[in-house]
């Protein structure tokens, strides 16, 4: 069974839906140490994974293309496609050119959906899984930020 997303920014608890029976359980965040993942029965006892997600600007899935630069792809830019995206940060998949370092700065350019503004902004790469790329906005600034918390319910 696929686990239960728990969002633990500014809450003391949340509520948890059952898959099976669609009851909901609740999570006291004082109870919890959230630093790890943990289970929880329900009491049709069916046993419920939770994960703690801990961030400040939810991402949301989005599916978008858009430019990437490196300095380890001179000139040249590489197309990539954006699967998730928040205020702060940006999950992205670049399958060709040379691949990314963990810290390197790197620059996007994309166009948010419903968007006739480009935004422009530098990146650290914080996560990489393969050909799936995490990265953390550097100087996005507050009208870029507004727009993508506008977009695609953001």
């Amino acid at each position: 069974m696929n686990p239960v997303k728990v969002y633990a920014v500014g809450k003391e608890k949340a509520e948890v839906i059952c898959p099976s029976c669609s009851r909901t359980e609740v999570v006291l965040f004082a109870d919890t140490d959230m630093s790890r993942n943990c289970e929880i029965e329900c009491t049709c006892r069916n046993t419920i994974q939770v994960i703690f997600e801990k961030r400040r600007s939810f991402r949301r899935r989005v599916l978008l293309t858009g430019t990437c630069y490196s300095k380890s792809n001179p000139p040249e830019d590489t197309t990539v496609k954006i699967l998730n995206l928040s205020r702060t940060g940006i999950l992205f998949l670049k399958d060709t050119g040379e691949k990314l370092e963990l810290n390197e700065t790197i620059r996007l350019r994309f166009r948010p959906k419903l968007s006739n503004n480009v935004i422009r902004c530098s990146a650290s790469v914080k996560n990489i899984d393969g050909d799936n790329i995490g990265a953390k906005f550097l100087n996005l600034d507050l009208n870029a930020q507004k727009l993508i918390g506008s977009c695609a319910g953001v």
